[in-house]
């Protein structure tokens, strides 16, 4: 049994009609027509087609009116579809009818729709729930692992000792130089006091007090200090020695190193091209 307000608007339509189309629309299909087909498709189950024609005389009358049939045909369609995207549209669409009937409360009382949209928030939640959880996205394969480059570590160790050698060699030839030229320097102070000495009559083994003991003294802390002088001459050309050693073991080994990446590099590289029925193929490696 139809309600009360199915059919006061069946009747409304029937006695209004739907808007004519003006002359800009004097082309376009009749939205009465359309509106009348749309019914007809609906009576036959043809929901698909009743929508479409329903919602073109809608937008071209405007008649709200339209409104309600366009929901039920959507809600009945899902009866068929089981598609929750259909009954979302009915939804949709009772709501933006209930809109329209409060504008206008000639058209209707609200109240009298607000029943359709329960029974689809019903199904909806039904439907909803039923829905199976989405597969989550497989994850994405690692990417394979790079060769490592084999002349690396050669190389690192090469930079490496060539660098401790350099600062060896800078470091020890800058001390050997500076002791160097202090030794020199006590040499000659050395021998001016010698000179002293003989010169004032001294005797090394009956030195009187006063001149001889002060030059003997002298001469004794110039000689300490030269002999310090001398060994860290030698240690400063010792360590320059050494820096030069480990900067020559160094550009060996850097020099290996690079060797084995530029084989490495050309294997990587490798391209064979082999003749096919269909033309030639690329094999190797980039």
């Amino acid at each position: 049994m139809r309600s009360p307000l199915h059919l006061a608007l069946a009747a409304a339509i029937s006695a209004g009609g739907v808007a004519h189309p003006s002359v800009a629309q004097a082309y376009a299909p009749d939205p009465e027509q359309l509106y009348t087909e749309g019914q007809a498709d609906y009576a036959k189950g043809l929901f698909e087609s009743a929508v479409k024609k329903m919602s073109d005389a809608y937008e071209q009358s405007g008649d709200p009116l339209m409104l309600y049939y366009i929901g039920q045909a959507y809600r009945d369609w899902y009866n068929e579809s089981k598609k929750v995207e259909h009954l979302r549209e009915a939804k949709f669409t009772f709501e933006k009818f209930i809109v329209a009937l409060q504008a206008d409360p000639t058209l209707g009382d609200p109240a009298d729709v607000k029943p359709k949209i329960e029974e689809i928030d019903e199904l909806l939640a039904e439907a909803e729930a039923a829905e199976p959880e989405p597969e989550p996205e497989p994850e994405p394969e690692p990417e394979p692992e790079k060769a490592a480059d084999p002349g690396k570590k050669d190389k690192t160790a090469g930079l490496i000792l060539l660098g401790v050698g350099g600062a060896a060699v800078l470091g020890g030839a800058g001390v050997g130089i500076a002791f160097g030229v202090k030794a020199l320097g006590l040499k000659g102070d050395i021998a001016g006091l010698r000179q002293d000495f003989a010169d004032a009559s001294c005797d090394a083994d009956n030195l009187t007090p006063g001149t001889c003991t002060d030059l003997d003294a002298q001469i004794s802390t110039t000689l300490s200090d030269g002999k310090k002088a001398n060994v860290l001459t030698g240690v400063g050309w010792g360590i320059t020695g050494l820096g030069v050693a480990l900067a020559v073991t160094g550009g060996v080994l850097f020099a290996k190193g690079k060797r084995k990446t530029d084989v490495w590099k050309a294997e990587q590289a490798q391209i064979r091209v082999l003749p096919t029925l269909g033309g030639l193929t690329i094999v190797g490696r980039f």
